[in-house]
């Protein structure tokens, strides 16, 4: 209902003055002015003839700036006009003033000094009463002030009522109240954009925008508003308004659409209309100063409204869909701004000045664009709403996936925990037992001396064996030659065979302890082959040990491919580790070859030592035998001074045993020669064997101290897998 009746009254109020003739009689001529001052020029029988005549419209010159004057004119009231109600117009005159027809003050256009104020943009109407037309001639005049020295005095009329509504409605509609219904629009959009910069301060052509229309907003209001705070003060900071408002709608194109120079113009724009403001303010008191810096300042506006206008084409062209609205609002006002441009050239009053339309349009075509972007915005935030929410889901999918793989890599960090732990231990394990094989070389080594020490005390003894056995043979040869001097001389005989007998038995003892040496050798020999065994289960033991860490590097390696991008250290350790498997691998074959080449020259000693043991074992048999003749002789030494020819041939034969015993000798030297050089061999391949096993026992180090720096990457990875609950909140 009460919005039938606002759309009615607006209906009416724009459509009741063409109802009916409207009618508007000018006063252009009978007009008379002087710059005195006095209070009886407004009454009828006043004599006004010496006063300077002008005729209307006109610039009227003033001999100075702030006085003022009186305007009288006699009239006959038109015969259209008879017999209506008529109301006087002051159409758009520049200056303010009292209004008396026939002596009666009938009002004010403005208000006069000390409190001066006036609102040319519109018109002030008068009723004129009965009274005052009952001679049919009307004595108008006008006490008139204004601020500067030309004042612009553009007609008077007298208009019925038709005209009357016509101005008082539609003419005050479009030249002030339209004016305060646009001020409180640019109000509210103003706040409206502020309060969205302050949502989010990044958006700064949101600032320009609200700053430019708070500032338009003023401009907008003192066209409009009839109150009036100081009146040229007041319209020297509107006017400054609107001269800052068009400097940050400038701001706001170039941010908007990113033109270059932006950084530039941020900080020229707000200095230059500072400088402006105080002009404005410091000339506030002089009316054609204030209209001067105005005129003045209309270039960089109209600059302004250009640039924005070619700013909006090129972003147009290059299919910016916020640049059309825009487009068209700047066409739009452009054509009212040329309006108002055209009536000031011919010097007419138009019936309204369009001026803040043109702004407006500028400005609503902005809230156009701003709001269609918002519009598009909100349908992106809605599109992306509806994306966010299948992130969401995805999100979700892929948290319970990290939740998984969180607890999979936890078990498997426990696991390789777990697994680097054995490997610590299997490393310990395998360090105990390279210092076992360590001692046991030490042991072997010091066997080997003991059995090298032990063949060359046989080798000295086979030697004095061999000395004695010449000097025997040198004595049998002379018995055997001297036969006859041997029965000569039975009591030297029986000397020499008890020396005989000494030094048999002597060679017994020899004979048996170096049997015993060689049984000692030979039990040596065992342990060296139970030794070369146990090296052989420790080589086989490492081998095993490598398999294992090459499986297990092996298993690291996939388990942190699994791992991803946080893996990756551990897959370096991984692959070092299987590097140092490999390289206990290759050591453990090499000391498995030394090993056989031990087996192999422990099977040789014993096959010698076993030759030597019988070579001696025969000495012994031939030393036992040769004490055995020899107590014969001493026993029958009488049945050998008998038998001297039986004497003489066993002499040969002695000293053929003698030579067949030098022979003996020879090869047991030469078998303890080779037996001293196996053992020299053997005792080689030990101190190599022991450098390995300290090889072993440094690589089980250095795979120790990986071991730990596993260890470590475990603990970070376990300590990245909690942050990643932590993070994920769980």
């Amino acid at each position: 209902m009460k919005k039938g009746i606002f759309i009615s009254a607006v209906f009416y109020l724009f459509t009741s003055p063409l109802f009916g003739q409207r009618i508007s009689a000018a006063i252009d001529s009978s007009w008379k002015f002087t710059d005195y001052n006095l209070p009886e020029f407004s009454q009828p029988q006043f004599n006004d003839s010496s006063w300077e005549s002008i005729a209307l419209p006109t610039d009227l010159s003033l001999a100075k700036g702030g006085a003022f004057f009186w305007l009288r004119a006699r009239i006959t009231i038109p015969q259209e006009l008879r017999n209506q109600k008529i109301w006087f117009d002051s159409g758009k005159t520049g200056a303010a003033f009292d209004l008396y027809i026939n002596g009666q003050y009938l009002g004010s256009r403005g208000r006069l000094p000390p409190d001066y104020h006036l609102r040319q943009q519109s018109n002030e109407i008068f009723f004129i009463p009965e009274s005052a037309l009952q001679s049919g001639e009307l004595v108008i005049a006008l006490h008139c002030y204004f601020s500067s020295v030309t004042v612009d005095l553009s007609g008077f009329s007298l208009i019925n009522q038709k005209e009357a509504d016509w101005l008082g409605g539609v003419q005050v509609f479009f030249n002030m109240r339209m004016y305060v219904i646009l001020a409180a629009i640019c109000l509210f959009l103003g706040i409206y954009f502020f309060v969205q910069y302050a949502g989010n301060n990044e958006d700064s052509a949101s600032l320009w925008y609200a700053l430019s229309l708070l500032l338009i907003a003023i401009y907008f209001f003192d066209m409009g508003s009839e109150v009036v705070l100081a009146d040229l003060l007041q319209i020297a900071v509107a006017r400054s308004a609107m001269n800052a408002s068009l400097g940050f709608i400038l701001l706001f194109f170039m941010k908007f659409f990113g033109t270059r120079g932006y950084a530039i113009m941020k900080r020229v724009v707000p200095v230059s209309y500072t400088l402006l403001t105080i002009a404005y303010i410091l000339n506030y008191r002089n009316n054609v100063a204030i209209d001067t810096i105005f005129n003045l300042s209309l270039l960089p506006v109209f600059s302004i409204i250009i640039f924005a206008l070619l700013t909006v084409i090129k972003a147009a062209r290059r299919r910016n869909p916020n640049a059309w609205p825009i487009l068209g609002g700047l066409i739009i006002g452009l054509g009212f701004g040329v309006h108002d441009i055209l009536y000031q050239v011919s010097g007419q009053q138009p019936f309204a000045w369009l001026q803040g339309i043109t702004f407006f349009m500028l400005n609503l075509s902005v809230f156009v664009a701003m709001s269609a972007r918002a519009a598009r915005a909100q349908r992106d935030n809605i599109r992306f709403g509806k994306d966010m929410t299948e992130q969401h889901e995805k999100m979700r999918c892929m948290v319970t996936s990290v939740q998984t793989l969180m607890h999979e890599t936890s078990g498997v960090s426990e696991t390789l925990d777990t697994t680097v732990k054995d490997i610590s231990d299997e490393v310990r394990l395998s360090n105990n037992t390279a210092a076992e094989i360590s001692n046991m070389i030490q042991q072997q080594r010091q066997g080997l001396e003991s059995a090298s020490k032990a063949i060359e005390q046989l080798l000295r003894s086979i030697h004095t064996v061999n000395n004695e056995l010449e000097t025997e043979a040198v004595s049998i040869e002379a018995s055997a030659n001297d036969t006859a001097s041997l029965i000569k001389g039975f009591s030297a005989v029986s000397t020499m065979l008890r020396e005989t007998a000494v030094f048999t038995d002597t060679l017994e003892k020899v004979t048996n302890r170096g049997n015993t040496d060689m049984v000692v050798l030979s039990r040596t020999m065992d342990t060296v082959r139970d030794l070369s065994g146990q090296i052989r289960s420790v080589v086989d033991a490492l081998n095993d040990f490598a398999e294992r860490t090459n499986l297990l590097a092996m298993n690291a390696s996939i388990e942190a491919a699994h791992a991803g991008s946080s893996g990756r250290g551990f897959a370096v350790i991984a692959q070092e580790i299987k590097k140092l498997a490999a390289a206990s691998s290759e050591r453990a074959g090499k000391i498995t070859e030394l090993v056989q080449s031990i087996d192999a020259a422990v099977k040789n000693t014993v096959q010698t030592s076993a030759a030597v043991r019988q070579s001696l074992q025969e000495i012994a048999a031939g030393a036992d035998e040769t004490a055995k003749r020899i107590r014969e002789a001493s026993a029958h030494t009488e049945q050998q001074q008998r038998s001297g020819a039986a004497i003489a041939a066993e002499a040969a034969n002695l000293s053929a045993s003698a030579q067949k015993m030098i022979g003996e000798v020879g090869t047991q030297k030469s078998f303890s020669g080779e037996v001293r050089d196996s053992m020299t061999a053997l005792s080689g391949i030990s101190v190599r064997t022991e450098t390995a096993a300290d090889a072993i026992m440094a690589r089980n180090s250095r795979l120790e101290e990986q071991a730990a720096q596993v260890r470590q990457a475990t603990k970070r990875s376990q300590a990245v897998v909690a942050e990643l609950q932590r993070l994920l909140g769980l």
